[in-house]
């Protein structure tokens, strides 16, 4: 018989299914809170990271890709490896690799933050206009793998029950395009691409809304999510469903961005470093 502890995590989760929490989120927060007079500025900066903390404990049962620093001790069932910060650590991360999935297409406009987290079955990594770390976000992909794409599924299945997205097809994979509610946004209003690699693996590409918004309309930003997926290519086999596993090749470097890739035709610059 469940405890209530469970009742409650599981009753917490489906009201938070669709709710996650933006990468910059606490950034946003603090700004928010900066300006005007320093008592009455301070005390609106610790009322609005209480409400931050509150959304944010809201959405921990569904995606946690927030805090930095060291890691909170797991609750069971949690994913137990953490790892956040720079490049290194225990997978390649880069401008154009992300774990195990590399990332053929990006605007030139865009720069890596260098930020990034990964939990064993879930990591993500996000880029914006100034590749500043502190700075807000434009484009998050975000990849679970094994485990971790049963949550995915479950919260794909609820968008499609409810017909709140459109099913689409990204070259021969399967894919949702959805309007998500992120933690900070008043609503839904983040655009997002849900992406299945085939086998255990699944893919997500979120806009922030400002950057939606810097596209200039629904169908630009549909054509910009379409052609990050198609672009998202596994650098080894994902595990079948069944959960045995695959044999993988070491994972090659992310290689150079042709000028296919970028939409006028022209490579973006090379990172610097």
């Amino acid at each position: 018989m469940p405890t209530l502890e469970e009742i409650l995590r599981r009753a917490m989760a489906e009201e938070t299914r669709e709710l996650h929490a933006a990468p910059d989120l606490a950034r946003r927060v603090m700004r928010s809170g900066r300006g005007g007079n320093a008592g009455r500025a301070g005390r609106a900066g610790r009322g609005a990271l209480a409400a931050a903390v509150a959304v944010v404990a809201a959405v921990v049962p569904v995606q946690l890709f927030l805090t930095r620093g060291p890691a909170p001790a797991p609750v069971a069932g949690e994913l137990s490896t953490v790892a956040t910060g720079q490049a290194g650590g225990s997978r390649v991360f880069n401008e154009r690799v992300l774990g195990h999935v590399k990332v053929v297409y990006l605007s030139p406009r865009l720069h890596w933050t260098h930020w990034w987290e990964d939990r064993a079955e879930e990591y993500t990594t996000t880029w914006n206009y100034d590749g500043d770390e502190n700075g807000a976000y434009c484009v998050q992909i975000l990849i679970r793998e094994g485990r971790a794409a049963g949550e995915f599924d479950e919260r794909l299945r609820d968008y499609r029950d409810r017909s709140t997205g459109e099913e689409v097809t990204i070259g021969d994979r399967t894919a949702y395009l959805v309007t998500q509610w992120v933690g900070g946004d008043e609503g839904p209003s983040t655009p997002s691409l849900l992406l299945d690699m085939g086998g255990t693996r699944r893919a997500e590409v979120m806009f922030s809304p400002s950057y939606a918004e810097d596209l200039g309309g629904p169908e630009a930003v549909e054509r910009e999510l379409r052609r990050i997926g198609e672009g998202l290519t596994s650098m080894d086999q994902p595990a079948p469903p069944d959960g045995t596993v695959a044999s993988a090749e070491p994972a090659p470097s992310a290689g150079p961005v042709t000028p296919d890739d970028s939409p006028d035709g022209s490579a973006p610059p090379s990172p610097a470093g």
